[in-house]
């Protein structure tokens, strides 16, 4: 039976046409799509969804068995630092550098744009860790490091993981100079029978899991065991409780406390009485346990240090069959309600986001599980088609054609492009002029007389045929603009244009109740949206109108754009992609009286400077330019 979704295509092993994309339930409604780097929903399927990367094409992808996301939740700024601020601070150089006490934690973070002085910020904040994934090994042969610097002394005992294999470092050194490395897979204990094993944050084996050692883990894979004992198909999990307990008398595990919870043999213990007592923890069959670092229980999953999923429940709702809940990284994907795919954007399963019902495109930047990322954070499309992928970053190619002539105007039957053929419009290429076909003949084209930022906006319809978009209405589609200088008026106020520059305009631009905005990206259109007269507080660099005129909204608060010729700048941060102007992270944008664009030179540096200038005017929504 087909029905409307994507289906991959066997035995392709790249994007090139690797999937087949059905709109209807009929063969006819079929085709093959190249896929982009990313996921794709399988239609009516609530356990498997479709991964494509660039060495593997797409495959099925069973993700029933990912109940939560795995990680250390970053650190958040305190409420006491301005929110601008943040944009100071690169993320992912926050560290824990001083001990721990409870939730909370001491954190040094440093300035890291620009010249300026090094400013040091130390606060304390609240840090949820749980299972977080190995890194990936470096190499797993014979005689060379798995993982670390080099095969340095320290390296020993480090581990790594690849191909669902766990490897390990030995390097033994007889001098600083002279150490000889091995990688090797780690082998089970008890040959076919699967097997946790738990790392500490430096990558060394934890064997022990008790009330003094579990909280040191931070890293748990359960992995398969053949008959000669060697590991495959490890999965990350929840890490685990400390071990041991009983119902009666004795304590659940050495020095344990009221209400802290131990695990043995599938089964759950509380310990009651001052600690001195160990009784069966109760509840219901089939569902989320979770405990906070001190082992105790906690309905809120963002608190949750250790995750466990029990099956069953005695009359007495005693619970057994508990088992660290699989995980899956950011990046990766969970099995949510109703088995509905989402995808882990943090630690944090509550924010892992929908795939597949989202009716709004979203942007991000993301790293982890996502295929193709190369272990960095990458910009993603959260699209309202059954998708998330990678988002192209390849420059597009869309442009009016080049004229035939330098002088197009000679040209009797209308304009024609570098091949001789006729086109409705053409740009003139030492002048950068804009012609059009019209009435049989090529003429420049025409705008408000003086006009120094004067929008052309093009469609590219079938067989390329371009044709210019009116925004007496919302237009359905944008291709590409023109930005356009007009000269002196020749008649009632019109003049013509002479120069529109050498390609599309890349930015925000405003036109009457509408505000376009081209990525030049390839296959992306421009964005076209109706101009809100007031900034909510979900708009982030979003445009506006009001009867006072233009302006640019961050959250509630206004900057309104510039008059005439002056031109302002503003800074700031976003942790999440921006699509109006087509980047992330610490953004300085230059504002005109109809434009925003991003000053991709100055971004780091002036951005900086801009929000130490003045904190509280850019908290404000305002720009001192």
């Amino acid at each position: 039976n087909i029905a409307a979704g994507y289906y991959p295509v066997v035995n392709v092993d790249d994007l090139d046409e690797a999937l087949i994309k059905c709109t209807g339930t009929a063969i006819t409604d079929c085709s093959l799509v190249t896929a982009a780097s990313g996921y794709y929903t399988f239609p009516e399927s609530t356990t498997t969804i479709i991964r494509c990367d660039e060495n593997d094409g797409c495959v099925e992808y069973d993700y029933s068995e990912n109940i939560s996301c795995a990680g250390n939740r970053k650190p958040s700024l305190p409420p006491f630092l301005p929110p601008p601020m943040v944009g100071i601070f690169d993320r992912e150089k926050i560290e824990i550098v001083y001990g721990s006490n409870k939730n909370m934690v001491v954190v040094v973070m440093e300035i890291v744009y620009g010249s300026n002085k090094n400013m040091v910020v130390v606060v304390m904040v609240i840090v949820t860790v749980n299972s977080t994934a190995l890194p990936e090994c470096s190499d797993t042969g014979g005689g060379s490091v798995c993982v670390g610097n080099n095969g340095e002394e320290q390296d020993d005992g480090k581990h790594c993981i690849s191909g669902g294999v766990i490897y390990a470092n030995s390097v033994s050194c007889a001098s600083k100079r002279s150490c000889e490395n091995d990688c090797g897979a780690v082998s089970g204990t008890v040959a076919s029978t699967p097997e946790y094993f738990a790392f500490d944050d430096n990558g060394e084996k934890v064997d022990t899991i008790d009330g003094t050692t579990a909280s040191t883990v931070t890293t748990t894979y359960y992995c398969q065991v053949a008959e000669n004992s060697a590991i495959s198909d490890c999965v990350l999990v929840s890490n685990q409780l400390p071990g041991g307990g009983s119902d009666g008398n004795n304590v659940c595990f050495s020095d344990n406390e009221d209400d802290q919870v131990s695990a043995q043999n599938g089964a759950l213990f509380i310990a009651y009485e001052g600690g001195a007592k160990c009784k069966a923890l109760t509840g219901t069959a089939n569902t989320l346990y979770y405990f906070d670092q001190d082992y105790k229980v906690v309905t809120d999953p963002t608190q949750a240090h250790y995750t466990y999923y029990c099956e069953t429940a005695a009359d007495t709702g005693a619970l057994s069959s508990c088992t660290p809940v699989q995980m899956a990284n950011v990046g990766g994907v969970i099995n949510g309600v109703g088995g509905v795919p989402r995808m882990c954007t943090s630690a944090v399963a509550t924010e892992a986001i929908t795939i597949g019902t989202t009716t709004t495109d979203q942007y991000m930047a993301v790293g982890g599980e996502f295929p193709d990322n190369d272990g960095e954070a990458i910009d993603i499309h959260i699209s309202t088609q059954n998708s998330i992928t990678k988002m192209n970053r390849e420059k597009s190619d869309l442009a009016l054609p080049a004229c035939y002539d330098s002088e197009p105007s000679n040209d009797a039957d209308g304009c024609h492009d570098l091949y001789d053929a006729v086109v409705n419009y053409c740009l003139e290429s030492e002048g950068h002029i804009i012609y059009k076909t019209e009435e049989g003949a090529c003429k420049k084209i025409t705008g408000t007389a003086q006009d120094t930022s004067s929008f052309k906006y093009f469609v590219m319809g079938d067989n390329d045929a371009i044709t210019e978009v009116s925004l007496t209405s919302k237009p359905p589609k944008i291709s590409f603009a023109y930005q356009c200088t007009i000269g002196a008026e020749t008649s009632n106020g019109i003049g013509d244009a002479s120069s529109c520059g050498n390609a599309p305009f890349i930015g925000c631009s405003v036109t009457g109740s509408y505000g376009i905005c081209c990525s030049g990206l390839d296959g992306e259109d421009c964005i076209v949206e109706t101009l809100p007269d007031s900034c909510t507080a979900s708009y982030e660099a979003t445009l506006g109108k009001d009867s006072n005129g233009y302006f640019i909204c961050f959250g509630t608060k206004q900057t309104r754009l510039p008059t005439g010729t002056t031109t302002s700048e503003v800074a700031f941060y976003t942790t999440k992609y921006n699509r109006y102007v087509d980047a992330y992270g610490m953004v300085l944008l230059k504002l005109t009286r109809n434009t925003v664009t991003v000053d991709r030179a100055g971004t780091n540096d002036r951005a900086f400077e801009s929000l130490e200038r003045d904190s509280d005017r850019l908290k404000d929504g305002e720009s001192d330019g």
